[in-house]
């Protein structure tokens, strides 16, 4: 009787198990599809191939990767090909408030970094004060990046 109760215990657990699996598929397939929608008018075709898929387990969420992918590759495709950056824009955000408090451009990367370094602490370093500390960001795309945890010694 104990052997026949525990071998329906974990054929119920393997079998929700498997439900369980499916929900996260179709989830995350629903997801992807939303996050399509939102990119519609810079992946119109990618959107309308997603409005298409079904999501009823893996296979469609397959699907919607492969999809998502195309859409992403296209905009790191349209933010790197043959157009140049002419100009960087970065800036400082701080941590605690989430406001940005420095900004800077150049031509170069590296260069940007380093004239937000100096307006950083330009803008924070009050007299005493041994480091700040805040977010670095860079533009990309067109939207901010989330952005580095930063330090700066405020020499």
């Amino acid at each position: 009787m104990l052997r026949k109760t525990v071998l329906l215990s974990l054929s119920a657990l393997l079998c929700g198990g498997g439900v369980m699996a499916q929900d996260a598929y179709v989830k995350g397939c629903e997801k992807l599809k939303a996050d399509l929608a939102k990119l519609g008018d810079k992946c119109p075709e990618e959107t309308a191939e997603a409005a298409k898929i079904s999501c009823k387990g893996k296979e469609e969420m397959n699907a919607a990767t492969k999809t998502f992918r195309k859409c992403a590759d296209k905009m790191a495709g349209a933010a790197s090909s043959g157009k140049a950056v002419k100009e960087w824009k970065c800036r400082a955000v701080d941590p605690a408030d989430g406001k940005p408090f420095a900004e800077a451009t150049a031509a170069r990367i590296m260069d940007c970094g380093k004239a937000l370094d100096a307006k950083v602490k330009e803008a924070r370093c009050a007299a005493g004060a041994a480091k700040v500390e805040f977010l670095r960001q860079m533009e990309a795309a067109g939207s901010w990046t989330k952005g580095t945890k930063s330090s700066l010694a405020c020499q």
